[in-house]
């Protein structure tokens, strides 16, 4: 391809002119006429048929000053999703259609790939409702809401629809390092509130643990001396969802000793946390048991304290503490870190005097607290 097509896209009748001489458009004309602001030079392209508006067009769009041209490539994508639900509706069984969750009334997300999967081994014409890999609309909105509501008013109406992975928007995303806590809560809440179900499990995992967790690895790191604004500054409702996050006492499948009964809120957060610390410059243990206690601190003082979230609470978090500071290995079976069950026993056996003593130490360490308590 010339560069010098892609100026073209400024100049729709010339779009035109190279269209009807048998030029066919491609996504990067598509970006070049984002790049210009035309309006019209979007529409021409989009109607052309040969431009995928997916990913990347969609990212770009959400990103547009322009309100207009956002517009025209989520109903471009609508559009194609309504197509493929179209062929969906014809050619797959209720069976089918029930097991992929499709509904007239909600247009297909995650569920794509596999639908045209189905589609291709019947020999149906897919022509215009193409895609060339799985995934999801609110995947490129980075953190625009105002956007993300109006792609819900188009129809993608179920974010709850899990991958091939089994995962849920609420579940995705959420191991990575370097996002900003704010924007974890801010994107969990809002998915909570268009419906996903926070217990929802994958591999013996609630879909609010893998939030906790992914909260807990992005806290600010231990340096700034003012990161607990961070937590004083969120909204309202962010507050009040790291709230429950916390005060979870939903267990998983784990059987790790550092929390009894499986993980909760609080251990999946802190183990999340504890991670961070560790895979960036190593500080003191102190560090990290001072930033839990101010955690904790804020907790306290932002809700009103109920005796029944927090004696369990503190439990937890005193395990997990004592557990981290005599050096005992995590052996957390969790979707973002897989143990085998014999490495599991292994470990066990090779720590199992160390595993005595943090009995022996909690049972002295809660004795200290309910003493404390009065």
């Amino acid at each position: 391809m010339k560069d010098w097509i892609l100026l073209y896209a400024n100049w729709p009748e010339g779009v035109l002119l190279l269209l009807q001489a048998g030029y066919k458009a491609h996504e990067y004309e598509l970006y070049a006429a984002l790049d210009f602001d035309c309006e019209s030079s979007v529409c021409i392209l989009i109607e052309t048929g040969n431009v995928i508006v997916g990913y990347g067009e969609l990212w770009a769009a959400t990103r547009h000053p322009n309100s207009k041209i956002a517009d025209l490539i989520i109903q471009a994508l609508v559009d194609r999703r309504k197509r493929l639900q179209l062929l969906a509706e014809a050619h797959l069984s209720v069976d089918e259609l029930s097991e992929l969750k499709i509904r007239p009334d909600v247009l297909i997300d995650l569920q794509t790939q596999q639908v045209i999967q189905i589609l291709r081994a019947k020999n149906i014409d897919l022509s215009g409702a193409i895609e060339p890999y799985p995934w999801s609309v609110y995947e490129a909105l980075g953190h625009n809401y105002t956007i993300a509501d109006r792609v819900w008013e188009a129809g993608f109406r179920d974010v709850d629809v899990p991958c091939v992975r089994g995962r849920t928007l609420l579940m995705t995303k959420r191991c990575e390092t370097g996002l900003y806590f704010k924007y974890i809560l801010e994107e969990a809440a809002w998915l909570l509130g268009k419906g996903a179900q926070p217990y929802r499990l994958c591999e013996n995992t609630p879909a609010l643990h893998f939030v906790g967790f992914a909260v807990g690895l992005n806290m600010p790191s231990f340096p700034e001396k003012d990161w607990v604004l961070h937590l004083l500054m969120l909204p309202i409702d962010s507050k009040r969802l790291l709230r429950r996050l916390l005060l979870d006492n939903t267990s998983d499948a784990c059987c790790c000793a550092r929390s009894t009964g499986g993980c909760r809120g609080i251990t999946i957060f802190l183990r999340g946390n504890y991670l961070a610390c560790n895979w960036g410059i190593r500080r003191t243990y102190s560090h990290y048991a001072d930033q839990t206690a101010q955690i904790i601190t804020w907790l306290i003082v932002t809700f009103d304290r109920n005796p029944k979230h927090f004696n369990q609470l503190a439990v937890d978090i005193l395990r997990f503490l004592t557990f981290n500071c005599i050096g005992i290995t995590h052996t957390c079976n969790h979707p973002w870190r897989q143990m085998a069950p014999d490495d599991i026993a292994e470990i066990c056996h090779e720590e199992r005097y160390l595993l005595q003593d943090l009995e022996s130490l909690m049972v002295d360490i809660l004795s200290a607290y309910r003493q404390f308590l009065g």
